[in-house]
Formats: structure tokens, C-alpha cells, sequence
């Protein structure tokens, strides 16, 4: 009778047995993902130096080349302007470079073109034109920028970027200058 009185404790009892399991299964779950954890410290230890950079070229080390033409327009289109933007990169695919462009350079207004879509009389209701040249690109359509190098297109900053090379231009405006 003393022995019904008196039950015997587990030392493994349900809330116990429970945490264990907790633990251990936290223990697992942290020695996967040791290869993210470490990744991510790599990350936060690298924020300092990312907080001494500038934003375009925080925008360069996301982006790569692929900003350097939405830059160099960034820094001579005012914000009231109109940007002409002329794609021929097939690599960049023309939806990605319209969000880009309608991303940067808001609130500036800009029209985008293809290959196809060239057209000097449409360039020139703009006050700038960045034209994206690949490097294999064609001959006929390298003709079809050959109204770039003539008046009143002043080709203010060229570099290459990703898929080839670009140029920035600004469109001169006699008699009633630049909006």
C-alpha cells in the first residue's frame, strides 16, 4: 500500500521528454544552416563599407555596368526633361530596360525604342537621347543612328557598359533652349 501512495517520478516525463526534442531539433535545424548564418554575418560585416559608398554606386555593385547609362543620364537630364532611350541590345530585353529607365529617371519623361522603332523626327520632341548599342550589332542598323552625329545631337558622355556601348546626347535647341 505504501507503493500506491507514493508513484514514482520519471525523470523523462511528457514536458521534459518535449523540450528535448525542441532542443534538439533546433540544435539540427542551426548546424544545417551554418552555410547561411555565416553568409549572412559575412553580409552584415560588409554594411559599414557598403554605408560609406554612394548611391550610384551602390546602384554600380547591384547592377553591374547595366546602370552606367541610366547614370550618366541621371546626371545630365534635369528632372524636367524628356529622355529618348534607343535600345539595340537584344540581351537586354526591352521590357526590363523600360521598367529600369521609367525606375531612374522618374519623373523625367521617356520614350523607349527599338531597332525598329528609330526615328529622328521622334528623337528630336526630346531633350536627350541615350542610345545602347551592342557590340554585334548590324550594319543597317548602325545606319539607322547615323542622325546621332549630326546636328543639333551634341553627344555629351560615352562608355561601354555590359552588352556594348552607349552615348548620351543632348539635343540642342536653338532659339528656345532646354526646357
Amino acid at each position: 500500500m505504501k507503493n500506491k501512495g507514493m508513484q514514482k517520478k520519471s525523470p523523462w516525463s511528457r514536458q521534459r521528454m518535449e523540450a528535448v526534442i525542441i532542443v534538439f531539433f533546433a540544435a539540427l535545424w542551426l548546424l544545417g544552416y551554418k552555410a547561411a548564418f555565416v553568409a549572412e554575418w559575412r553580409s552584415l560585416s560588409a554594411a559599414p563599407l557598403l554605408m560609406k559608398v554612394s548611391q550610384a554606386e551602390k546602384r554600380l555593385i547591384v547592377w553591374g555596368t547595366l546602370y552606367r547609362p541610366f547614370r550618366d543620364g541621371l546626371s545630365v537630364a534635369p528632372e524636367n526633361s524628356a529622355i529618348y532611350f534607343l535600345n539595340y541590345c537584344p540581351e537586354a530585353s526591352g521590357v526590363w530596360n523600360w521598367l529600369l529607365a521609367k525606375y531612374y529617371f522618374t519623373p523625367r519623361r521617356i520614350d523607349i525604342a527599338g531597332p525598329a522603332d528609330t526615328n529622328r523626327e521622334t528623337a528630336l520632341k526630346s531633350d536627350f537621347v541615350i542610345a545602347c548599342v551592342c557590340t554585334e550589332m548590324s550594319a543597317s542598323d548602325t545606319e539607322k543612328l547615323g542622325f546621332l552625329g549630326q546636328p543639333p545631337f551634341k553627344k555629351v558622355t560615352a562608355n561601354s557598359y555590359q552588352f556594348g556601348h552607349y552615348a548620351v546626347y543632348r539635343i540642342e535647341k536653338t532659339g528656345e533652349g532646354i526646357r
